[in-house]
């Protein structure tokens, strides 16, 4: 049958796209596109296609996401490409978590070093003050350097990077 306007299209075609249903979601299929969806956020972000693609409608989901460990890296990679000031809080956040695993604190040690490099300092004095306690409160030696890399980013001046070079004790002996 030839359809001559849209009319008579609508009363052919609705009642076939009525009759087709999408299969439900099962969790692990929910899961799986979780996954692919933060795999190429954390792609975009970490390949500077932020230009192109704007991730700042993901960022307010990411934050919960680095609970979840297989998303956390990807999450975290996400946040570091989000050039907002609230993407750089939710990395203090996650490195100033007494509770969250070294690991994952690591990562958004990381992120937030490059972050501060890429768009700037963004966040307050009373998060920068946090950042350095958590440096301070370190012990994991993997830790203590992504938190390094974050302080040297606050850009301190001559006299205290001088101070922190002669507090430095390598944890092996030099050779």
């Amino acid at each position: 049958m030839e359809s001559e306007n849209t009319e008579d299209i609508a009363t052919q075609v609705k009642p076939f796209l009525n009759s087709l249903k999408t299969p439900e979601l099962t969790g692990e299929l929910r899961s799986e596109y979780r996954a692919a969806a933060l795999y190429w956020l954390s792609h975009i972000a970490s390949s500077q296609r932020g230009k192109i693609y704007d991730l700042t409608p993901a960022e307010k989901p990411l934050l919960q996401l680095v609970s979840d460990r297989s998303l956390a890296s990807n999450a975290l990679i996400t946040l570091g490409g989000i050039p907002t000031r609230t993407a750089q809080a939710d990395l203090v956040t996650i490195v100033t978590n007494k509770t969250m695993d070294n690991d994952i604190k690591e990562i958004a040690a990381l992120q937030l070093a490059f972050h501060i490099q890429k768009f700037g300092l963004l966040v307050d004095s009373k998060e920068v003050a946090s950042i350095r306690e958590a440096y301070q409160a370190a012990t994991e030696p993997r830790l203590n350097t992504a938190l390094a890399s974050v302080m040297g980013t606050l850009m301190p001046d001559n006299k205290v990077v001088g101070e922190r070079l002669q507090e430095f004790k390598p944890a092996t002996p030099l050779p």
